[in-house]
């Protein structure tokens, strides 16, 4: 079973998301944890935990185009994830904004693979892979 975390904060990505850990971890079944803002995320990312695939959005709460210093942003939880020991074989940043995702990469490239993704270009993956793409 692969452990998958996605951190984003609007939950009608989440089923595509979903979709995409699915695809990427054929034909092994796959265990979602989910987070929608930082605190919660940190709380889901215990230090020293292990993952298989991460889904990373940075911006958070709802707003978009926030500078990564802002509270509400994925590079926080990248900072708890490095500073933690928090493993991870594969990251996809998934953000729109694409100095937040830098960001997010800077801090992350070191512990794994790290891709970043927009998200609008998540569902052309599963129409790749013979999936129809819809949610």
């Amino acid at each position: 079973m692969k452990k998958v975390f996605i951190l984003d904060d609007s939950i009608e990505r989440i089923p595509l998301l979903r979709k995409v850990a699915v695809v990427l971890n054929a034909p092994d079944e796959c265990e979602f944890h989910i987070a929608h803002e930082v605190n919660e995320a940190i709380k889901k990312l215990p230090p020293k935990s292990s993952w298989d695939l991460l889904f990373l959005d940075h911006d958070l709460a709802g707003q978009v185009y926030l500078d990564s210093s802002h509270p509400d942003t994925g590079y926080h939880v990248a900072k708890h994830i490095e500073k933690n020991e928090v493993g991870f074989k594969f990251c996809i940043l998934h953000s729109m904004n694409f100095a937040g995702a830098e960001n997010m990469e800077s801090v992350l490239k070191d512990k794994g693979k790290v891709v970043r993704v927009p998200f609008v270009s998540l569902r052309s993956m599963c129409v790749w892979s013979g999936e129809n793409g819809e949610v």
